[in-house]
């Protein structure tokens, strides 16, 4: 008895099912369901863009410490090519009638400036292009950036040694191993965070990887050539040609990369 009362209807329960009734039953379970779908989609839609965004408390981190790395190599760089205009000074004894020939005897003066003035600014430009890419750092990264940074502050110093006396061969090759340091440095900075990709933009072209690597070598290549050229040679113009030919030399290089399609910086 209690099984077949508990399956029968009452007839105003049975009056309540009406074909309308039934619609909006299935309407809202039909809505509910929908509801439901919607709330997992957006669910799903913002774990995808959570994870596509990476871990946000790690990345700062990283990017405020490579910030001062950078802002302090721009201070040394931009102090140690301001220093060179400290090298271009008339004699002493220089008086007024004889100012114009005063001011073209000091010429070795302004060679000195102009050159190191180009050469501190490709360094600038190479290390902006470094830490363009280099997205993480170690304490190689640190150490040689430190290391690059001595070198360019010794810069002001082996420019007016050379300024002061441009025809001594122990002058031209304290300048050009001053250059040849530098150059090294960088390159094994870029080499160290090539061959770590952990540190480095993992979307960087590989061809613009080793483009770079054959440009920033070219200034130690050339200026060793121009020290072997000081020791041998008796002429120093030819020290001094290998020494401008680095330009021109790291610019063909640059200029092949772009025509290649890739970007030079």
């Amino acid at each position: 008895m209690g099984a077949s009362s508990a399956t029968r209807r009452s007839p105003e329960a049975l009056a309540l099912l009406t074909p309308s009734a039934i619609q909006r039953s299935v309407t809202c379970k039909s809505s509910a369901d929908r509801g439901g779908r919607v709330a997992e989609s957006v669910q799903v839609t913002q774990s995808a863009v959570a994870a596509e965004s990476g871990p946000p408390a790690a990345a700062p981190k990283e990017y405020a410490g490579l910030d001062r790395v950078k802002f302090f190599s721009d201070a040394v760089f931009a102090i140690a090519i301001t220093l060179l205009i400290l090298n271009v000074v008339l004699p002493h004894v220089s008086k007024q009638s004889d100012l114009a020939h005063d001011l073209g005897a000091i010429w070795p003066k302004y060679g000195a400036f102009a050159f190191t003035f180009l050469l501190i600014g490709l360094r600038w430009m190479t290390h902006v292009t470094q830490f363009r890419y280099i997205r993480a750092y170690d304490f190689t990264i640190l150490g040689l950036n430190l290391a690059l940074l001595f070198v360019v502050a010794f810069l002001p110093f082996a420019s007016k040694v050379l300024a002061d006396y441009p025809d001594s061969r122990p002058a031209c090759i304290l300048y050009g191993a001053s250059m040849v340091v530098a150059g090294i440095i960088s390159t094994w900075l870029w080499y160290h965070a090539y061959h770590k990709t952990s540190l480095i933009d993992p979307n960087l072209d590989p061809y613009l990887k080793m483009n770079f690597l054959l440009r920033w070598a070219a200034l130690p290549v050339f200026f060793v050539v121009a020290i072997i050229l000081v020791i041998f040679v008796p002429d120093l113009w030819w020290a001094r040609t290998a020494a401008f030919a680095t330009v021109l030399v790291q610019i063909a290089i640059t200029a092949w990369a772009k025509r290649k399609g890739h970007p030079i910086m």
